[in-house]
């Protein structure tokens, strides 16, 4: 029997896709692969991924752990995390898992602009990046060192991108399908 995903199932893979598995093969990263998505926090401080990329509830619920976990820390520590020093921030950083990260990106959906705050001033590069399906999952990125929060970023190399009177983005580029495989209309 041939499993047919529908295209809302297939959206929800390319930007997977494309950053774990087709970017391990072009770059020649190593994938760390969690079955279990409610077990990717566990995941993280074994793996200290260099990248990493996720939709905006991951990271959302990230800072809500961070937060509650800093909370119930004694008043002494507390204290000492709120001087936000390299040593500090260093630590928590290892501690969730992203002691190593260089690229951290949001994308999929809207994000709050004090999320990425939030993890900017705790040291995690973590930019939004924007695309679809129809763009092989990104056409925009934030710069590394340039983040402008609440922005998805500028065009990826080869991409035109314009904003149409009725407000469509309208792309052209070298990622652009054509149209969906087996799926014409």
């Amino acid at each position: 029997e041939t499993l047919r995903l529908q295209a809302a199932e297939v959206r929800k893979l390319i930007a997977e896709r494309v950053a774990s598995y087709y970017g391990a093969v072009a770059y020649g990263l190593e994938v760390v692969v969690c079955p279990d998505p409610t077990a990717v926090a566990e995941v993280l401080p074994a793996a200290q991924p260099t990248f990493f990329f996720a939709v905006p509830r991951f990271w959302e619920k990230l800072r809500t752990g961070i937060e509650s976990k800093i909370a119930a820390l004694p008043d002494e520590i507390q204290q000492a995390f709120a001087a936000r020093t390299p040593e500090i921030l260093g630590a928590l950083r290892q501690a969730v898992g992203l002691g190593e990260v260089r690229v951290a990106s949001v994308g999929a959906a809207p994000c709050d602009p004090d999320l990425i705050t939030f993890f900017q001033e705790l040291g995690i590069p973590l930019g939004e990046i924007y695309g679809m399906t129809e763009n092989a999952a990104c056409c925009t990125v934030n710069p590394l060192g340039a983040v402008r929060i609440g922005s998805a970023g500028l065009p990826m190399p080869g991409v035109e991108l314009r904003i149409a009177a009725d407000g469509e983005v309208e792309m052209r580029g070298p990622s652009l399908m054509v149209r969906y495989r087996n799926l014409p209309e």
